[in-house]
């Protein structure tokens, strides 16, 4: 696909409308809370995930890597942007799965640091994009409502990075299930 075909495809254009928007809201609240420099900044986490996708003809387990970027607006607010593909597809019944894309942008509540130790949930907007090779080969594009779940621990050593876990469902509906579960490293500028 051509860069100039892929801005006329339909498939394309509500990934780059989200992430538009995305930058959009970020940028507005950088703006707006820059009074609170101490506890706001810029982060990013790098992960290794295990995904589930469950589709009618069975379970798959492809691994993928993730990258997420982030703005703290607040101690316990942020946006946040999320982006992985599978680097280990998985095979079922003569069927080959590819997790060639996940991604979505969120809202991002966070308790308040206990003993180094802060809990968080995500709320937003999910894509996946499903391929599948086998008997017959095709690919899905899933979008819908995705939420996660998640804890960082702050490094004693390196006070600006964290080692993170979440379980994320990028999407489920229709007896389609888009879901991982990821171990991290979070760096905040």
């Amino acid at each position: 696909m051509t860069l100039n075909n892929c801005f006329k495809s339909d498939k394309v254009r509500p990934s780059l409308k989200l992430i538009m928007i995305s930058l959009a809201v970020l940028s507005v609240f950088a703006t707006a809370s820059t009074q609170v420099l101490a506890e706001t900044g810029i982060y990013t986490d790098v992960d290794v995930m295990y995904n589930q996708v469950k589709v009618s003809n069975g379970k798959y387990n492809p691994w993928s890597g993730k990258i997420k970027l982030g703005y703290n607006i607040t101690k316990n607010w942020a946006i946040e942007g999320q982006y992985g593909s599978s680097f280990k597809d998985d095979t079922n019944n003569g069927v080959t799965v590819e997790l060639k894309q996940v991604m979505g942008a969120y809202v991002r509540w966070g308790s308040d640091m206990h003993n180094n130790v802060r809990l968080y949930i995500l709320l937003g907007q999910g894509r996946s994009v499903v391929a599948y090779t086998g008997n017959e080969s095709h690919e899905d594009t899933l979008d819908g409502f995705s939420w996660a779940i998640g804890a960082e621990e702050r490094s004693s050593t390196y006070k600006s990075m964290s080692y993170t876990i979440e379980y994320t469902s990028y999407y489920h509906k229709s007896g389609q299930d888009v879901s991982g579960l990821s171990l991290g490293l979070r760096f905040d500028f």
